[in-house]
């Protein structure tokens, strides 16, 4: 089984994240925090081989934890493009929705708390 277009093995990202190609979502993303963290270049200042190893686990986790992306690199029908338009797309940072995704249930608690204290202190005032 080869890729056409690159001549590597049709498994090649699975093989760089050592997982199969039959992995979760969830077992491709542990594999990816897990390899990161070990070759990341600020714990590997210096080395060239821990930067190269890092940019291919980027890279292979892009594609795979990526489920479209994954689909159609299973099938042998992924291009560079594809891999790079998706790139593009990651580096565009949704704080907003990272916000809200992270605080928005803090959030409304807070919010909540100074209705009830406003409305306790209006209580207050008028007895």
């Amino acid at each position: 089984k080869t890729n056409v277009k690159d001549g590597e093995t049709k498994t090649g990202y699975y093989d760089i994240l050592e997982v199969s190609p039959t992995a979760t979502q969830a077992q491709i993303k542990t594999a990816y925090y897990k390899q990161s963290f070990t070759y990341h270049p600020d714990r590997n200042s210096g080395s060239e081989e821990a930067t190269v190893r890092f940019s291919e686990i980027s890279e292979a986790y892009m594609v795979l934890g990526n489920k479209g992306l994954r689909k159609k690199y299973d099938r042998g029908l992924l291009s560079l493009r594809a891999v790079m338009g998706a790139d593009l797309r990651e580096r565009i940072f949704d704080f907003d929705k990272f916000y809200k995704a992270h605080y928005e249930g803090q959030l409304q608690r807070q919010r909540d708390i100074r209705f009830i204290k406003l409305h306790l202190k209006k209580e207050h005032l008028k007895s």
